[in-house]
C-alpha cells in the first residue's frame, strides 16, 4: 500500500487532509430545495441519533398546529437540522413524507451519505458548538441557509467518497450486531444486580432469620429486629442557593452517579445560571422526584461524591450518618418502580 501524502487543509478541526482531496464550502456542494408537500405525505422526524424516523403515532419531535408550514422531503433528499444540528440531527431520508421548515433539505452533487457521515462526526467532536452559539445553552443554531452553507468541508474524489460509505456501512453494521449482543448481556446483569440489591436492601443477609409483616406493599416481609421509620425522620431536606457563586462548576446525573457538567467558554458565562443553583455537600442525597419512577436511563437518584452544585429541581436531603445516606440510597433506587 502506497504512502498518503498529506497537505494542510486550513481547517482547524482538520488541520491536515489527504493531498489527493480538496476543501469547498457546504454552499458549493449543496443545493437547499423547497418541496411542495403531497396530500399524503407522512410526518417524518429528523433524529438525534442521526436517522429520518416517521413520527407515526410516537412521541418524537414537536408537532404544529396545522401541516399547512411542513415541507416536502423525498427519499434520498439529504436532512439537516438547524436547532439540533449540533445533536448529529443529520441523516438522509429513505422515506418520502414531510418535515419541518427548521430541517434544511438539500439535495448533492456529492455523495449526500458521505457528507451526512462527515457533518454527524462533527457534531459528535462539538465542532458546531465552537463556531455557532444556540438559542440554548451549550448548543448551536444553524436555521439560517447563509450561515450554515459557508462551513468548510474536506473532499475526497466522489469515487474514494462512495468507498468510505461502502466500508463504514460494512464496518458499523458489524458493531452494531456486537452492541446489541452485548446489551442484552448488560441488560441481564443489571437485573442480576438489582436483585441482589433488592434482596438485601429489604431482608439483610440472614437468608435464614425470622421475619415479620412491614406493612409497606411494595416491600413486604422484613426482619423481625428491623423497625419501619419515615424517611422524614432520619434525614433533613436542605435549601441552600448558590447565590454568592461560591461554587463554579455544576454536576449532573448519569447512571445513578453525579458527574461534573459538561462547561464550553468562560465559567463566567455560567453565573447568571449557576447562582440560582443548589448548594450539595458531600454523602448528600439527591433525588428527582418529577422523574423518579419512570427514568431508569440516569437513575435519578444520586449520592455527592463531593462538595458542589445541581439544578434547584433536585431534592436534596442529608444526615450525619453515611451509612444511612447509602442505605437510602439503594432503598430508594430498588423501590422507584413501584412508587
Amino acid at each position: 500500500m502506497s504512502r498518503i501524502e498529506y497537505k494542510n487543509s486550513g481547517i482547524f478541526w482538520q488541520p491536515f487532509i489527504p493531498k489527493s482531496w480538496h476543501v469547498t464550502r457546504l454552499k458549493y456542494i449543496l443545493k437547499k430545495l423547497s418541496r411542495e408537500k403531497g396530500a399524503d405525505d407522512e410526518l417524518l422526524v429528523c433524529s438525534n441519533s442521526g436517522d429520518i424516523k416517521k413520527r407515526g403515532d410516537s412521541r418524537l419531535g414537536l408537532v404544529a398546529n396545522s401541516n399547512d408550514i411542513y415541507q416536502g422531503v423525498r427519499s434520498g433528499d439529504l436532512l439537516i437540522h438547524g436547532m439540533d444540528t449540533w445533536h448529529g440531527a443529520i441523516a438522509v431520508s429513505k422515506f418520502d413524507g414531510m418535515c419541518t421548515p427548521v430541517v434544511h433539505v438539500c439535495d448533492s452533487s456529492q455523495n449526500k451519505e458521505y457528507v451526512a457521515a462527515y457533518l454527524r462526526n462533527m457534531a459528535s467532536q462539538q465542532i458546531f458548538k465552537l463556531i455557532s452559539n444556540g438559542v440554548r445553552q451549550n448548543t448551536s443554531d444553524f436555521r439560517s441557509w447563509d450561515k450554515f452553507s459557508r462551513i468548510p468541508i474536506p473532499l475526497p474524489p466522489l469515487v474514494e467518497q462512495e468507498k468510505i460509505v461502502s466500508y463504514l456501512k460494512s464496518k458499523t453494521s458489524k458493531i452494531d450486531e456486537a452492541i446489541l449482543a452485548k446489551g442484552e448481556q448488560i441488560k441481564l446483569l443489571q437485573e442480576l444486580k438489582e436483585a441482589e440489591i433488592a434482596n438485601v436492601i429489604t431482608r439483610g443477609l440472614n437468608p435464614d432469620i425470622k421475619m415479620k409483616d412491614s406493612e409497606i406493599s411494595w416491600i413486604g416481609q422484613i426482619p423481625e429486629h428491623w423497625k419501619v421509620k419515615r424517611i422524614a425522620s432520619l434525614f433533613t431536606g436542605k435549601v441552600d442557593v448558590n447565590s454568592e457563586f461560591v461554587y463554579k462548576h455544576a454536576f449532573k446525573f448519569y447512571y445513578g452517579t453525579l458527574v461534573p457538567k459538561e462547561e464550553l467558554g468562560e465559567i463566567e458565562d455560567y453565573k447568571s445560571v449557576y447562582i440560582k443553583y443548589s448548594i450539595i455537600k458531600q454523602n448528600d442525597i439527591l433525588i428527582n422526584g418529577l422523574n423518579l419512577n419512570y427514568d431508569f436511563v440516569s437513575q435519578r437518584v444520586a449520592i455527592a461524591p463531593t462538595d458542589g452544585i445541581i439544578t434547584s429541581t433536585y431534592i436534596v436531603s442529608s444526615s450525619s450518618q453515611k451509612y444511612e445516606c447509602f442505605i437510602l440510597y439503594l432503598f430508594i433506587l430498588n423501590s422507584a418502580t413501584l412508587l
